[in-house]
């Protein structure tokens, strides 16, 4: 299941190949050589205001989010910085993940390694699956 961003880049859901059925592999490409691969499994617990039932006041109820199997992805590749992005439930639930390359210096030479710079959750807490009568 490739999705083509570009002429030259692609994703893929590997989720099949990993040993764990909880978590999905997802790999971002470049020229056919792979710039990011991610194996990981993620719940959002985000809190939000319902009526209660004297319709005046507000209590707090909790939204348990899974990252869907089924997630469109995007991704990018770039020398230093390279994102991966999923989206699921028509584009209510978006994730985007940012990588940074970082130099060191090992026995063996200098090294390149990537690490995850920022995590970026979006919402809308107007569709109805996990967020039941929310008000805010």
């Amino acid at each position: 299941a490739a999705a083509r961003l570009s002429a030259e880049q692609e994703v893929e859901n590997l989720s099949g190949l990993s040993p764990n059925p909880e978590k999905d592999i997802f790999v971002v490409r470049e020229n056919r050589t792979t710039c990011l691969m991610a194996e990981f499994a993620a719940k959002f617990i985000v809190p939000y205001d319902v009526w209660a039932s004297n319709y005046v006041d507000l209590i707090t109820e909790q939204a348990d989010i899974p990252l869907s199997r089924g997630a469109e992805m995007k991704g990018k590749c770039g020398t230093n910085e390279s994102e991966l992005e999923l989206s699921w439930l028509d584009q209510a639930y978006t994730l985007k993940l940012s990588f940074l390359k970082e130099g060191h210096n090992t026995s063996r030479g200098p090294e390149a390694s990537w690490r995850l710079s920022r995590i970026q959750f979006t919402y809308d807490s107007s569709e109805r699956t996990y967020f039941k009568d929310a008000v805010s």
